[in-house]
């Protein structure tokens, strides 16, 4: 099939980046899944996984049951087919819901009439069907993966039934097709029996989407994915808002405007929804809410439940505003559309997203006008500074802590270092648990801390490690380090994580070498643990005649010395020797550099020099 000149140069950009043949089939149709789940709300690395088939994280399939991708996900977060449910199955217990969303993606590259699309999209739900009637030992016809799948949603359908909790599911079925679809009376039927067909499941499904997206909807998303790249920390919607409840608010010359007021909940889902281009329905804004802190947990959440039973409370519905915290809105520009209108450009809800989602999805309840009575507070911040737009952010989740550096670090980028760091196929002892939230691993026994690496422990080391000025990382405070990642000079969603990763198993080698040494202190109150890695990287560097660091990593020279250095440090026992070498920099330095050894100044030029000629003369 001939593809739009827009979908052609960006699916040809697809495949030389991640090194696919320009004219398959099976490449367009990963870079169309790979799309849609984006605008799914999964991060980057997921959806690559889905084409990738890496970690079992998705799953392709060819023609056993017609899918191309499955995502199962529980209280917003996707699970594998070898998760560990036992967290899930006790808050079941309990009585809580969780919200089991099935999420299933078949694209296509034919050249394709439309009955022959009618076809195809029954052929699709009929293997969605197939996928949950399947009990999980009839394998004719179904690859191995799939059936993967299979034996996750029966372990679900059993943590259900054995708890009596019912209405958990929904179902939501993607098909792409890069040809213009025509609403019409047709294809608007062939969508209705595709979703009736999939509520013959004996068990049932509290929702059954089906979204059709063609070249405009495919074109639409390749503009918005490219907007974010371009711009990660700006990139948004244009919204209209209506300033009949609002005040202007004062505030500094960066800011460009500041409104504070109240938007009834129907005004509220115009604005975070849109139409389907006139295949039915209504699809969230995914792109509003790019720079959340926190993606949306799932009405199985407590606090998401706890909302979702207000709004079906008919007593309690109009309390809903007053209980809630409500939205913050950050827009790079606006203009007035008209009076009492204003439209905002490059909006991002930075506070609110999982008020929004359940106002979504429990849009029926807002039906025959109770949407109107429903007052949803929000604050509006308009300005074109992105230092300022960043603490706004900041700022307005204080509510529950918030580490900096999670709020500037891409989730793509946390997700691909956690699965790297449980690599199984990587050696026991240079695996590390990568928190992906703060706090994950609080209830691990004392012994297991060591294993631990946090996003702002490994953007420290990166820094310690491989930028200039490793004494300044320590005495500078964390600020610094935080303004990298915003910059992407560190976690870039570009950048290899190769680096990243060596940096982790560095920091597991120097936390034990520290603990072997009598005079040495514990791993965090060590106050020139950037020194020590550094000594770690010139004396690898020795040992393997790496040669001096290139300015940039990413180029083919500075990959090369990256592999040099982990010829060693990814062998535990010499990376083991290294670091006992390089503690011993640093508590053999001079007696006055072991005086700002143990000062909150430690890493000064002169210790840092001392260690610097030091390791340059040992090998191991």
């Amino acid at each position: 099939m001939a593809l739009s000149a827009n979908i052609e140069a960006a699916k040809n950009a697809f495949a030389r980046r991640h090194g696919l043949a320009l004219d398959d089939s099976s490449t367009v149709e990963a870079f169309f899944t790979h799309h849609v789940l984006l605008q799914r709300n999964l991060n980057e690395f997921l959806a690559t996984q889905s084409w990738q088939r890496e970690h079992k994280s998705m799953v392709g399939g060819t023609q056993d049951i017609q899918l191309d991708a499955i995502v199962v996900c529980i209280n917003g977060k996707p699970i594998r087919p070898d998760d560990d449910l036992r967290d899930i199955e006790a808050a079941a217990a309990e009585g809580e819901r969780p919200i089991i969303s099935y999420v299933f993606v078949q694209a296509t590259s034919e050249e394709t009439s439309g009955r022959r699309l009618g076809q195809k999209i029954s052929a699709f739900s009929d293997g969605v069907l197939s996928f949950f009637l399947n009990d999980g030992v009839n394998s004719t016809g179904i690859n191995a993966a799939v059936m993967e799948w299979i034996g996750l949603k029966n372990r679900i359908s059993a943590l259900l039934d054995d708890n009596d909790l019912e209405g958990c599911c929904e179902c939501a079925m993607y098909f792409v097709w890069p040809k213009v679809m025509q609403p019409d009376d047709n294809l608007a039927r062939v969508i209705t029996l595709a979703e009736d067909k999939i509520g013959l499941y004996p068990k049932g499904f509290s929702r059954t989407e089906f979204h059709a997206f063609d070249r405009k909807r495919i074109e639409d998303l390749i503009a918005s994915a490219e907007a974010e790249r371009q711009q990660p920390q700006t990139a948004g919607c244009d919204l209209d808002v209506p300033l009949a409840n609002f005040v202007r608010l004062p505030g500094p010359a960066a800011v460009e405007a500041s409104y504070l007021g109240f938007v009834s909940a129907k005004d509220l889902l115009a604005l975070i929804a849109t139409s389907a281009e006139g295949l039915g329905g209504l699809e969230l804004r995914h792109g509003l809410f790019a720079a959340n802190i926190r993606s949306y947990l799932g009405q199985g959440h407590r606090v998401n439940g706890a909302m979702v039973q207000t709004l079906n409370d008919p007593m309690q519905r109009r309390e809903f505003g007053i209980r809630s915290n409500g939205i913050a809105i950050l827009a790079g520009g606006c203009t007035t559309v008209e009076p009492g209108r204003l439209k905002l450009v490059g909006a991002q809800i930075v506070n609110g997203c999982q008020t929004c989602n359940v106002l979504f999805e429990n849009r029926h309840v807002l039906a025959n006008g109770i949407g109107d009575d429903i007052a949803i507070p929000v604050k509006i911040i308009v300005t074109p500074d992105r230092e300022l737009a960043g603490r706004a952010a900041l700022s307005l989740n204080r509510q529950t802590p918030i580490d900096e550096t999670r709020l500037f670090t891409g989730p793509d980028v946390v997700d691909a270092l956690a699965w790297r760091f449980a690599d199984p196929a990587t050696d026991e002892r240079n695996r590390a648990l990568f928190e992906r939230r703060q706090d994950e691993f609080a209830g691990l026994p004392a012994a297991g801390h060591a294993r631990v690496i946090s996003p702002y422990e490994l953007a420290r080391a990166y820094a310690s490690v491989f930028l200039p000025h490793p004494e300044h990382v320590n005495v500078q405070g964390k600020q610094p380090i935080i303004d990298k990642i915003r910059d992407e000079k560190i976690f870039g969603r570009t950048q290899d994580i190769t680096p990243y990763f060596l940096c982790g198993v560095m920091v597991l080698r120097a936390r034990e070498a520290l603990a072997r040494h009598a005079n040495s202190k514990s791993w965090d109150r060590y106050p020139a643990k950037n020194l020590l890695l550094y000594a770690m990287r010139l004396i690898a560097g020795n040992t393997t005649a790496a040669g001096s660091q290139p300015d940039d990593l990413e180029s083919e020279a500075g990959k090369a010395y990256v592999a040099r250095l982990g010829e060693v440090l990814l062998n535990p026992d010499v990376a083991r020797r290294i670091a006992d070498e390089a503690v011993r920099c640093l508590i053999l330095a001079p007696s006055d550099a072991k005086q700002k050894l143990n000062a909150k100044n430690a890493g000064t030029s002169k210790l840092a020099e001392h260690v610097r000629v030091r390791a340059e003369r040992v090998t191991v």
